[in-house]
């Protein structure tokens, strides 16, 4: 679970005079389960718990994103208007039907993901996270995105002090955020870092066919994308029904259970090895995860790819 292939460096922990826990999570069932178990195996050290949830926008951000899609448009539009000026009507027809091809598949993509992922987070999470919220002695905080951002969550992060700021999910959190903890700021990243850092780095991973490199990592939490030394990584356990969705949810899971492992090496340690990462390794955008990606995976997985390369290596 440590990423021999980099060099270690001895960290020596800051001076705890206070042991407390806050975390901050998005809103699905994984994020769920990782505040109850963090929460399970803690009690009440664990004094917030920010859930993070875009649905609790205030209006200006709704017509904000509003704009957004308004400008993106008027961008197409516009390419399109310039393309039948250069090229004429013919090709410009045709960049219509692949255009609007395009946006049909990846909304009708992005629609059945969505309700598959629910469906298997209930599947997978529900029946433990009703057996171990009765745990839980806090409620979550909702906060939208944005107020990361904010002096007041700022001010407030100071005056709770915590030792530990546990993250799963969220944006990028500022230098000012992780330097205002009192002890570590630890962040649960599903990807195998440094190779897959950024987004959906489980269905990179999948893409490549490099299941070599499908993980989750435990790290120092950094202002760059998933980029602080590494404390804890792991592969998850893969099975040939599995789908990508299926995948994805068990690195999650995998990665909970290493933030647990993580907090209690530090708290029985005054120094612990730590892995900085090194520059191999590619950090992803969300812009990068384009519909050729998504149809190479799905094409991957109704050719039975993954069972046959399980069955591969087994007979290795």
């Amino acid at each position: 679970m440590y990423p021999y292939e980099l060099e270690p460096q001895i960290f020596t922990l800051p001076k705890k005079d206070r042991d407390t826990i806050v975390i901050a999570t998005g809103s699905s069932l994984r994020h769920k389960r990782f505040a109850y178990r963090i929460i399970q195996e803690f009690g009440k050290r664990v004094v917030k718990w920010y859930e993070i949830d875009n649905s609790y926008s205030n209006i200006t951000n709704k017509n904000t994103k509003s704009i957004s899609k308004i400008d993106k448009i008027t961008t197409q539009l516009d390419k399109l208007k310039r393309s039948f000026q250069l090229y004429g009507i013919k090709i410009t027809t045709k960049k219509v039907i692949k255009l609007a091809d395009d946006i049909y598949y990846k909304l009708l993509y992005i629609k059945r993901l969505n309700r598959s992922l629910k469906e298997s987070e209930y599947r997978l999470f529900a029946k433990e996270i009703e057996s171990i919220k009765k745990y839980s002695h806090i409620q979550p905080t909702k906060i939208d995105s944005n107020d990361i951002y904010k002096e007041w969550f700022l001010d407030e992060l100071k005056s709770i002090n915590p030792y530990y700021f546990l993250t799963l999910s969220g944006p990028l959190y500022p230098k000012e955020i992780i330097e205002s903890v009192n002890g570590v700021a630890i962040n649960q990243h599903a990807g195998f870092s440094p190779y897959y850092k950024g987004s959906n780095t489980t269905h990179w991973a999948l893409y490549h066919r490099d299941l070599k490199h499908l993980g989750s990592t435990i790290h120092l939490t950094s202002s760059g994308a998933d980029s602080g030394a590494i404390l804890r990584r792991s592969n998850p356990a893969i099975f040939v029904d599995d789908d990508p969705v299926v995948i994805f949810l068990r690195t999650v899971a995998l990665g909970t259970e290493l933030m647990i492992e993580s907090v209690k090496e530090i708290d029985n340690s005054k120094e612990i090895n730590i892995f900085p990462q090194s520059n191999i390794g590619t950090t992803y955008l969300n812009k990068d995860y384009r519909l050729r990606i998504i149809k190479s995976i799905i094409r991957d997985f109704k050719t039975k790819w993954l069972e046959d390369e399980l069955a591969r290596r087994r007979e290795f």
